[in-house]
């Protein structure tokens, strides 16, 4: 069996990070009525559970794939958590 990378490890650990902590500031800020935000969840964590499944993949070109999407994924929520704490009221 082959050994996870140290990057891809610390990749999947921010996707989940990253992902808790968006997803509990739209629940706690309440920007999103309650069936918006299930809907929000769902996507949220089945794109997790994809972009995860990609980047542990034995293959190398879709590993390299997902860990790219990771990154862009990562910065976009981060991008979302910064202008929604920069315009919380």
């Amino acid at each position: 069996m082959k050994k996870i990378l140290p990057f891809n490890k610390y990749l999947v650990i921010a996707i989940i990070i990253v992902d808790i902590i968006t997803l509990g500031m739209v629940g706690v800020f309440k920007i999103l009525p309650l069936e918006y935000f299930i809907v929000l969840s769902i996507l949220l964590v089945l794109i997790s559970i994809i972009l995860i499944g990609l980047i542990l993949t034995k293959n190398i070109y879709r590993r390299m794939f997902g860990s790219l999407m990771g990154l862009i994924y990562i910065i976009l929520l981060i991008l979302f958590i910064i202008y929604k704490f920069n315009n919380v009221n």
